[in-house]
């Protein structure tokens, strides 16, 4: 009878098992396979500014403060670390897309490496290689999932990637962080991305993702957080800012206010 009980309860609970493994499976693909996302490597020119999660498109989206600060601050090269378009864009509507956000962002002179999110927003495709793209003027390299970005001034190099290989979904991705965040001052979804990358301690990672900015410069990982309201995260966004210094990079982080003026 013992055994015919534990036969109905394992038979009983295993779609339950199968349900939870599918998820796990899926939102976090790190636990259970290598990194499949081919690195690819770009060189640009600084000063360099970092952001994430733009989602231009979206009625709850703060990218008119982000078009006044990139006007303020000194750059040459834009990185956009996943989500710069809140849609999902099909390959066939890419450059319409793209001249819409350049729009909205009032970018001239930027070169842009655009860092695509291989989840639930930007465009609804998979390049193998960079794929550049000459848009009204600007130069626009787009990388799907992680770009290894080496910095001619000071032929030192970053990781840039949106961060969906730790968690694919980002409100999972943004309960983990104000998890880790109230208990240890730490991103987790950061910490895993540095270790999946095996990078040099001494080599800064950007991601974004989780919606929440934060700054750890002894772990040299950096999450510029989101200019985008989501029904479970609040827009706040930050930048990150690279510069050579020395022959030696110098990374500054800026939490964005956005209840403070920015004319």
């Amino acid at each position: 009878m013992k055994v015919l009980n534990t036969m109905v309860t394992l038979f009983i609970s295993m779609p339950m098992m199968i349900a939870v493994a599918t998820i796990l499976l899926y939102n976090f693909p790190w636990l259970f396979r290598p990194l499949k996302n081919k690195v690819n490597s770009i060189a640009v020119s600084g000063p360099v500014i970092v952001v994430s999660d733009v989602h231009i498109g979206s009625r709850k989206s703060y990218y008119t403060i982000l078009e006044k600060l990139l006007k303020k601050i000194e750059h040459s090269t834009v990185i956009v670390a996943g989500d710069l378009l809140n849609e999902r864009v099909p390959l066939n509507s890419i450059v319409k897309s793209l001249k819409i956000a350049l729009e909205a962002l009032d970018l001239e002179r930027s070169r842009i490496i655009y860092i695509i999110s291989t989840a639930s927003h930007d465009i609804d495709g998979y390049f193998e290689k960079p794929l550049h793209l000459i848009i009204n003027g600007i130069s626009i390299s787009m990388v799907s999932g992680i770009a290894r970005i080496l910095i001619d001034d000071c032929n030192s190099y970053i990781y840039a990637t949106h961060g969906e290989y730790v968690s694919r979904d980002g409100a999972v991705a943004y309960f983990l962080d104000r998890l880790s965040m109230a208990l240890f001052r730490k991103s987790i979804t950061a910490l895993v991305m540095r270790r999946i990358l095996s990078a040099e301690r001494a080599t800064w990672i950007f991601i974004g993702h989780s919606h929440i900015p934060s700054i750890e410069p002894s772990l040299k990982v950096v999450n510029t957080g989101s200019w985008d309201d989501r029904v479970y995260a609040p827009a706040k966004p930050g930048i990150g800012i690279i510069k050579c210094v020395g022959n030696r990079l110098d990374v500054e982080f800026i939490e964005i206010p956005l209840n403070a003026s920015h004319n």
